[in-house]
Order: C-alpha cells, then structure tokens, then sequence
C-alpha cells in the first residue's frame, strides 16, 4: 500500500478534495503519518538542530541524505536562516554573513 492508499484510508471521516486547503490537509497527512510510519519518517537520526545567528534559535532540520566516500565533501548550511524583519532586506558584500545589518 502507498502512502496516498493510506491517506486515503486514514481519512474516514472525509476524502481528499481539490477544494481542501493546507489547513485542512496538512494536519490530516501528519496525523496519517504519526500512526502508520511516525517510527520511520520522524525517526531522530534523520534529523540535525542547526543554529541560527539571525533568529538566535536552534531549528531541527533534515540531514542531507547523501555521504561522499572520505568525507570529501560535506553537505550543509554555512549561514543559518533568517526571520522576516531581523535583518536588512538586502544581499550582503560576503554571503557567509549571519546577520546583514
């Protein structure tokens, strides 16, 4: 069974319309979710706090699913992200910078 089978079948009470809103779906899909596959879709190892300067919060986040051999590479986020309102709305000269004054 696919995971539309079974939001389908987790909606008993009414189906998915085209006239659904995300406030209508969204809560269904993750109620879904936490009842047939919360161990596996929010299983902690899939996810990393990253901290952000701008908005001075740690944010949970989903680790980048591929590994390069030796760790050549690194995936990742030099610059956290930002809330509107707590920094200039402008690019800054040097992009690794956390807060743009």
């Amino acid at each position: 069974m696919d995971m539309v089978q079974v939001f389908a079948l987790s909606r008993t009470n009414m189906c998915c319309r085209c006239t659904d809103n995300m406030h209508q779906t969204i809560p269904a899909f993750i109620k879904m979710i936490k009842e047939n596959s919360d161990d596996i879709v929010f299983n902690p190892k899939f996810f990393e706090e990253r901290e952000s300067k701008a908005i001075d919060a740690k944010i949970k986040t989903v680790k980048p699913i591929v590994n390069y051999p030796g760790n050549e590479v690194q995936l990742g986020f030099n610059v956290g992200t930002r809330g509107n309102g707590k920094d200039a709305p402008k690019w800054p000269s040097d992009l690794m910078t956390e807060v743009v004054a």
